[in-house]
């Protein structure tokens, strides 16, 4: 069965478990670097809102021989369990209610140009600022709303006052996390190193002089590079300037300059790293930053 195939299959089974008492559409979202993933929801009556449950892994369990009767199981499941679980989004509508959970995001600038048409961002270095609503829910745990141009009209307000209160609520909400590549190798065992790391380890197999840096959750925290302060705090522990490697979206991996290091040849393997051991959604830049402890400054 083709994916089109599945997808209407899908939606028709669901649609005739639930009958009457919902309404199943199937919505394509626009995701990170242009990705596209296809979710379904079911609209239950008396809910104004309801997740998304994502195709892809569905579709390849299917293919890996898995019944489509047991998938339909498996979501009309999830959403019977939590159908109890109403999302109450009546805060959304008012900004001086939802400024203390605007976070941030890094992306990629040049790979989500379509994504910047209907949301608001902030340019920085070759990445971009991208604004969400942190929301915590008792069944789906912590929800993030992405804020939109219209929400800004909706509020009255700009993309200035997004941006204050992220650079405050982000380090607040999301703390960062920094350890060293051996603290990580001692918890996760050498053979889960990430790739980029496995390739760029330069110095002492014991002392590999590199960091990353995370916030607590590991989801999305190479934002953590653009918290007020944590860099030059950084650079003065270590005592020099250092190269920051954008692993994925969610870490970046610090390396203090023990010796000058080809810049073209580090960005070479970073690149290749992203087209083959990365998930494309996942890919923050292919770029090696400079942190310069004299300018107190990213230079890239």
């Amino acid at each position: 069965m083709e994916y089109g195939e599945f997808k209407r299959a899908l939606q028709e089974q669901l649609q005739e478990r639930f009958g009457e008492r919902a309404h199943v559409e199937i919505q394509t979202f626009l995701k990170n670097n242009s990705k596209r993933q296809d979710g379904i929801m079911v609209f239950q009556e008396g809910s104004s809102a309801t997740p998304a449950v994502y195709l892809d892994k569905y579709y390849d369990e299917f293919q890996s021989g898995a019944s489509l009767g047991a998938i339909v199981r498996e979501i009309s499941d999830f959403y019977e369990d939590n159908h109890e679980a109403e999302f109450d989004l009546s805060f959304f509508k008012e900004f001086a209610k939802v400024r203390e959970r605007i976070v941030f995001q890094l992306v990629n600038f040049e790979r989500n140009a379509e994504l910047f048409q209907e949301v608001p961002y902030v340019r920085t270095l070759d990445l971009a600022m991208v604004f969400l609503c942190r929301v915590e829910h008792p069944s789906y745990g912590n929800v993030n709303i992405m804020i939109r141009d219209a929400h800004l009209k909706l509020w009255g307000t700009d993309v200035v006052a997004l941006y204050e209160r992220a650079m405050a609520n982000t380090p607040r909400l999301l703390p960062c996390e920094l350890k060293s590549m051996g603290e990580l190798l001692s918890e996760i065992g050498q053979d889960d190193l990430a790739d980029i790391s496995k390739e760029l380890i330069i110095s002492e197999e014991n002392d590999p002089g590199m960091y990353v840096l995370s916030n607590y959750l590991h989801c999305h925290g190479a934002a953590c590079m653009m918290y007020r302060g944590i860099l030059s705090k950084f650079a003065m522990a270590c005592g020099s300037d250092f190269y920051i490697i954008p692993s994925s979206v969610h870490e970046v991996i610090l390396i203090p300059v023990k010796k000058m290091l080809s810049h073209s040849a580090m960005n070479e393997v970073v690149g290749q790293v992203n087209r083959t051991q990365v998930a494309s959604e996942e890919v923050l830049a292919d770029t090696v930053y400079f942190y310069s402890r004299k300018l107190k400054k990213i230079l890239f």
